[in-house]
């Protein structure tokens, strides 16, 4: 068994600690953000990391970067150490990287590896295989992670000498105060926005985040010891006070102070032949990460923007739409975030369409509702000209035959304020018969570009609140040149650049109807031409990493059995559904036993037949 002593790891460090304090001291300056770790808690990471002698340092959660500075300042200091960084955080990129850069030499950077991802979608054990000596720092938070770090990370990391530090975790005194501070029960994280957040106490350890719930959970059941940073230092400091006298003097009291949010345990120190139990981190799982929103709850939260309240702008390209878009209207004029604009841009309709948009042309609706109606070039080109019409800091595209719900814009600016570096927040939606009745519900996929890419993926374009300051990086508007499928284009292009997230809550009705263009089994093969047309763009740029250029066949597939299984949902021609089985399979095999299931047997065998007997030459 093994453990070090973070108490001691601050005295035994303290030559250390005093040769770099300057060099702390500016990092902190340079990451601007010393509300989320003080300059103690920064000896703190620092001492605990020399005294460990790590080759490799993993840090879950990145923000600014405080901890990523300090572990890339100890990784300096040992022999052969590096530090593996993964966040969707791009602060340290264009923020913090920058800064640091004009107080350490070029070759600092070398030891660190900053990557912006998916924490959930990473191969840990791969990540992790050449390391021996492993630090693992967790600073990222919610269920879904702790149920991966638990589930994949910990089974990884048992048979190699590690230690976890968990961030966000601190301890708690009965004596000194154990009051609600005017909050009542904690019911999961509270927000970024709520400056004293609730916080769930159990024995000693507290915390306002979900993973303390399973932390805990994880060391009752394998009887695992997790402590504590502040009273491991404590304990040293009343052993002998003249220690804590002499580190004031050596280093400065803003250093040594032992208040801390970190926590730490490792599995090595259990027997070394006790069964570890573990959970099942289950990578298909929607609702694990929060529950489904409640908008009348959140109702008083959402308020909290009042001071600053970005202006949300509603795109809607239209064209004969008469039947249903009085009703799109009327859905973004209720929305109960009020600082909205509906940009709608009608490509000349011959029904009654103008007829409806002339009475939203009064005084009343000025700055709220603007058309005009003008020929275009379909839908792709009447979607590009409503965005450049647009003024918002926020684009949402809704169709004209589409509603938002009451609270969507709400929850758009609210979901996008929670997670400042994502590009685009998508959410779920009702799919709605002509006649507005609720006949499904679609919840939105977990975000992955190479999953998007492959068409595997497919997040509701009218649920998704696109920043515009993204937006405009990679080119403010949609490619008119499309005949169809504008949406994709547009999350290929932001996704390839920016992270986009999903987050869980109802934002809209999608309507189903006999008019719409994609319940038209005759724009099937158009769509996936379109989409198609997309990938050989991406897969041609010389600027594509070539992790992205060899999903090629994969993407075809993924695109291939997409338009299959919408051809026999829309009772296609089987010729067109059996067309695109077998050209998906002959791309990507695996496809075979991925949709066994939703393809019917006798399309399954044919295709299989076929390809057998035929091959490639089907296509010739």
């Amino acid at each position: 068994m093994y453990y070090i002593n973070s108490g001691k790891a601050l005295l035994n460090q303290k030559s250390a600690l005093k040769k770099t304090k300057s060099r702390l001291e500016k990092l902190a300056v340079a990451v601007d953000h010393i509300s989320d770790s003080s300059l103690a808690q920064y000896a703190q990471m620092f001492a605990i990391t020399l005294e460990f002698k790590p080759d490799l340092i993993v840090e879950f959660g990145r923000g600014t970067g405080n901890s990523t500075a300090v572990l890339t300042e100890a990784a300096n200091q040992l022999n052969n150490c590096k530090v593996i960084s993964i966040c969707l955080s791009s602060d340290w990129q264009d923020k913090t990287a920058g800064r640091i850069a004009k107080i350490v030499p070029k070759e600092w950077f070398s030891k660190l590896d900053v990557r912006i991802g998916d924490i959930l979608d990473l191969d840990f054990k791969t990540l992790i295989k050449n390391g021996k000596t492993i630090l693992f720092l967790w600073d990222a938070h919610g269920w879904d992670i702790a149920e991966y770090v638990l589930g994949e990370a910990l089974p990884a990391l048992e048979k190699k000498k590690h230690l976890i530090l968990v961030h966000d975790l601190s301890y708690f005194d009965r004596n000194s105060n154990p009051k609600y501070s005017q909050n009542g029960i904690w019911r999961g994280y509270a927000g970024d926005e709520v400056k004293n957040p609730p916080r769930v106490v159990i024995n000693s350890v507290q915390s306002a985040f979900e993973e303390i719930i399973a932390i805990l959970d994880f060391a009752s059941r394998n009887g695992l010891e997790i402590r504590s940073v502040q009273e491991e230092i404590n304990g040293i400091y009343r052993k002998k006070q003249s220690d804590a006298i002499h580190l004031k003097k050596l280093l400065g009291k803003d250093l040594v102070n032992s208040s801390s949010s970190f926590h730490y345990f490792s599995l090595n120190t259990l027997p070394k032949n006790q069964k570890i139990f573990y959970p099942k981190f289950q990578r298909s799982s929607q609702k694990l990460e929060h529950p489904t929103i409640d908008f009348n709850r959140l109702k008083s939260s959402y308020a909290n923007f009042q001071d600053n309240r970005p202006l949300v702008s509603i795109v809607t390209p239209s064209f004969n739409s008469g039947k249903f878009i009085e009703e799109c209207i009327q859905s973004v004029l209720n929305q109960e975030y009020t600082n909205v604009e509906h940009i709608i841009q009608d490509g000349g309709s011959g029904d009654n369409t103008l007829k409806i948009l002339k009475k939203y042309s009064t005084p009343k609706y000025k700055d709220r509702v603007k058309w005009v109606s003008s020929p275009d070039k379909g839908q792709s080109d009447g979607l590009d000209k409503a965005i450049k019409l647009a003024a918002g800091d926020v684009i949402l595209v809704l169709n004209a035959d589409d509603v938002l719900l009451p609270y969507a814009c709400s929850w758009g600016v609210f979901n996008l304020k929670l997670n400042p570096n994502v590009a685009v927040v998508y959410g779920d939606e009702y799919i709605i018969d002509e006649t507005g009745k609720i006949i499904h519900e679609f919840t939105g996929p977990r975000y992955d570009y190479e999953k998007l890419l492959c068409v595997e993926i497919v997040p509701a374009a009218q649920t998704a609140f696109i920043r515009r300051s993204y937006f405009e990086q990679v080119g403010l508007g949609a490619d008119s040149t499309l005949k169809t499928c504008p949406d994709y284009e547009m999350w290929v292009r932001i996704g390839a650049r920016f992270p986009m997230k999903y987050s869980p809550g109802f934002v809209c009705q999608y309507r189903w109807h006999t008019d719409s263009e994609g319940q038209q089994p005759s724009m099937i093969l158009k769509m996936v031409e379109a989409k198609k047309q997309v990938m050989d763009r991406v897969f041609n740029d010389k600027k594509t990493p070539k992790r992205i250029k060899k999903l090629k066949k994969r993407a075809y597939a993924g695109v291939e059995i997409w338009g299959a299984i919408n051809n026999m949902q829309l009772r296609g021609p089987i010729p067109i559904t059996a067309k695109l089985v077998i050209s998906s399979f002959l791309n990507y095999p695996q496809n075979i036993a991925k949709y066994r299931k939703l393809i019917p047997g006798g399309i399954i065998s044919f295709s299989k037949f076929a390809i057998k007997t035929y091959g490639k030459k089907l296509f010739q």
